[in-house]
């Protein structure tokens, strides 16, 4: 059996979140770090909350999409999580977004 192969950047946008840890809030939007990508859709309920301003610093490049992918990037390196629900920010892991 053959099977063709393709690059992950040939097939979906990869999209990289900002290098830097956020000031954490006791109350408002989720942020989803490595340890919170587990396989299988991403829950967000336990994430660490940031607030409104540190949200729009974290999504000014880009929000998650519901079907994006989450991959880690630190800690346990690439595990993966689908994205059903949205409205949250991503810490230091990788988003694939299918091609819009």
């Amino acid at each position: 059996m053959k099977f063709k192969t393709s690059r992950v950047g040939e097939i979906a946008e990869i999209i990289d979140s900002l290098h830097k840890t956020p000031k954490y809030s006791t109350i408002g939007r989720p942020m989803v770090r490595a340890t919170d990508v587990k396989y299988g859709p991403l829950k967000l309920d336990g994430t660490h909350s940031v607030d409104d301003e540190v949200y729009e610093q974290f999504s000014r490049r880009y929000k998650p999409s519901r079907g994006d992918i989450v991959i880690t990037r630190v800690g346990s390196y690439g595990n993966t999580a689908y994205v059903e629900d949205i409205g949250f920010v991503l810490g230091r892991i990788h988003l694939q977004s299918s091609p819009r």
